[in-house]
């Protein structure tokens, strides 16, 4: 069986130097902004919101943050 992680990443071959070239892609879904909202919410209330923009911390934290 496959996990949330596994249903979201797929491989897409696509046309690049060699022709050959595999990229990967996620499809964005409830689940996938349900844990952003929430790892922002609470990277805000960390204080790693700025002046009406992120912070770069609170931007590493929610790209490598991993749906469970």
């Amino acid at each position: 069986m496959e996990s949330s992680n596994e249903k979201m990443m797929g491989k897409r071959k696509v046309l690049g130097k060699n022709n050959d070239e595999i990229r990967s892609y996620v499809t964005w879904n409830l689940e996938i902004e349900r844990v952003l909202a929430y790892v922002l919410r609470d990277q805000r209330n960390l204080g790693n919101k700025g002046d009406g923009d992120w912070k770069r911390s609170a931007l590493n934290v929610a790209v490598t943050c991993h749906i469970r």
